[in-house]
């Protein structure tokens, strides 16, 4: 799903350069908004089958032969993956 999600992003910000550059009332820039606008809600709905996929099926449970400090880092890391993640997407990485 990331790389189909990061596939359509290329896709729609190509079509948005492209619409500036149509000249406006043609039919041509119409067709451009159209879409731009379709892949957009494309985009939309795929990040949102993204982040309700681990609530359906969540991760399987650490093994139980960890250590607690081991237990302890992987969580930390998972989080940590998570606030990275969502920080790059607000443009603050």
């Amino acid at each position: 799903m990331h790389w189909l999600v990061a596939a359509l992003a290329v896709i729609v910000i190509s079509l948005g350069w492209a619409i500036g550059g149509a000249p406006r009332n043609a039919p041509s820039r119409d067709l451009l908004l159209l879409l731009h606008r379709s892949v957009g809600l494309v985009i939309l709905a795929a990040m949102l089958f993204r982040a309700g996929w681990p609530w359906l099926y969540p991760a399987p449970p650490l093994p139980a032969e960890l250590a607690p400090v081991e237990r302890t880092l992987a969580r930390s890391t998972h989080v940590i993956l998570y606030l990275l993640y969502r920080d790059a997407r607000r443009g603050l990485c």
